[in-house]
Parts: structure tokens; sequence; C-alpha cells
């Protein structure tokens, strides 16, 4: 099956949305010894993102999200949560 610029076009969108929904769930901690707020998502591991603000980190979390969530389902993963109600293994 061939993929189309515009199913590219709908799965960006859709990790778009998933990651912004994923972090209205951001954790945000004081990194040891360093002056940054480190910003993850619980059921996320490996996806996580730094800033001098909770609101720097959060946000650059995001796009962190988006490129974790394009690597897991690259290699077929289907470990991706749930968020906002947005299910990546699963489709639409």
């Amino acid at each position: 099956m061939a993929v189309t610029a515009r199913s590219k076009d709908a799965t960006a969108a859709r990790l778009r949305q998933w990651a912004a929904a994923a972090v209205r769930h951001a954790n945000v901690a004081e990194a040891e010894d360093t002056e940054y707020l480190i910003a993850t998502v619980e059921g996320c591991p490996g996806a996580w993102a730094y800033g001098t603000t909770a609101a720097d980190a959060v946000a650059y979390l995001e796009s962190v999200l988006v490129g974790w969530a394009d690597v897991k389902l690259a290699d077929g993963d289907t470990d991706i949560p749930e968020m906002g109600g947005i299910n990546l293994v699963r489709g639409p």
C-alpha cells in the first residue's frame, strides 16, 4: 500500500494532537545540581525535556513527544499510552 502525502499529513496531525493532549499530564521537577526543570509524562519512558521555567520545559516536551511517538510507531511498538482519547496504536 502506497503512503500518500495526505496520509503522512494526517499522521503528523494526529501525532501533534496526541502530544498536545499528553503534555496536559506533564510532571515537572527540578533537575539535580542544575538550574533546569525536567518535564516528563508518565507512560512515555525516555521522553523528557528541560527548560529554565516549567512552561519552557513543557513546551519543548510537546515536540519531543511527537518524535518519541513517531519513532515508536515506526518500530512497531504498541506500548504508546492513549492521551486525550487518542490511541495512536489502534488508530482513529
